[in-house]
């Protein structure tokens, strides 16, 4: 499992990074896809969440057509949006290092030193230790970005949008795992080996992407 996260890695983030860089058709392209299957997989855990339970009146809106495109909406317009601003293309860049560096810290903290259990109804192998590994490590990147890409900033941005974005990437992984649960999936799908589903991967970056959309703004 381990191998295949790796090799995922070592091919998608020099294709994200090289998407972000260009900008253009190429992101769109790259965005607009990986909306269209996060939409899907969505869509998916809702009729499992419907099937395994009385509560369809709560996830209609991930079961319709109206859902899975308002998904894919607000991910295409904002990721556009960020890239358009006044060094739109750093803040994206910012956007990724800080958000893999903090799922990587988690995992990695976790593992070492992890001992108290974080969410154990929602995610088991997540623990306090962990996540604040993770919002350190988000807080190096969101430094070492801003310095080394020569963001405009005051002197205590990189650390508040770093511990930010170490929370918010960190609370979305923990909303997806508590979706998945309730649907009685252990991954939103299959697409990206060693990970599983794009919501895999995009359960951190989404929320993240609107944090520093605003920050930006």
């Amino acid at each position: 499992m381990m191998r295949a996260r790796v090799a995922t890695a070592a091919v998608g983030i020099p294709i994200l990074v090289l998407a972000v860089w260009l900008g253009g058709w190429f992101l769109k392209a790259l965005v607009g896809l990986a909306a269209a299957a996060a939409a899907v997989e969505l869509y998916n855990i809702g009729r499992a969440w419907s099937a395994r339970s009385d509560s369809r009146r709560y996830v209609v809106w991930t079961v319709t057509p109206a859902g899975a495109a308002l998904i894919l909406g607000a991910l295409l317009y904002v990721t556009l949006r960020l890239r358009e601003l006044d060094h739109g293309r750093e803040w994206m860049l910012l956007l990724v290092a800080a958000t893999f560096a903090a799922d990587t810290a988690a995992l990695l903290g976790g593992k070492i030193i992890g001992s108290r259990p974080l969410a154990p109804r929602i995610s088991p192998n997540k623990t306090w230790e962990g996540a604040a590994a993770g919002v350190a490590g988000a807080m190096a990147a969101a430094v070492a970005a801003f310095y080394l890409l020569d963001i405009p900033r005051a002197p205590w941005e990189p650390y508040a949008l770093g511990a930010v974005l170490g929370v918010t990437g960190q609370a979305g992984d923990l909303l997806m795992s508590r979706l998945k649960r309730l649907g009685g999936v252990d991954d939103s799908g299959w697409i990206i080996p060693g990970h599983g589903g794009i919501l895999d991967r995009l359960d951190s970056i989404v929320p993240n992407l609107f944090v520093v959309y605003y920050f930006a703004l």
